[in-house]
């Protein structure tokens, strides 16, 4: 008795771990290769990354907040199919005597 359900519990987890994969790779080959999008690999040294966008992505660097213009904000952002995608990244400085502060900071009264 207790064999048949051992065999039949691992049956079932086989079959949803198959039919997983089976879906996520369908979904894989569809995305890649619909022909509105032209997918392109996107690389940052300085931000250390690799990312593939959808389109040509339009980059911008910006202060992250007004209080400390010294970091800066590099996005990299692309639009298809009425959806966004973006990445980014900041460099935050070493740690110095605004330790415990937060990057907005709202004026003081």
């Amino acid at each position: 008795m207790w064999r048949i359900v051992r065999r039949r519990k691992f049956r079932l987890r086989q079959n949803i771990a198959s039919r997983s994969i089976v879906a996520l790779v369908l979904l894989g080959l569809l995305a890649a290769c619909y022909p509105a999008l032209d997918w392109r690999e996107i690389r940052s040294d300085e931000g250390r990354f690799s990312v593939l966008l959808p389109s040509k992505p339009r980059i911008e660097s910006m202060p992250l907040s007004a209080a400390r213009p010294e970091v800066l904000l590099h996005q990299w952002s692309a639009q298809a199919r009425k959806t966004a995608f973006a990445i980014g990244y900041a460099y935050l400085p070493p740690s110095d005597s605004t330790a415990g502060t937060t990057l907005a900071t709202s004026p003081q009264s």
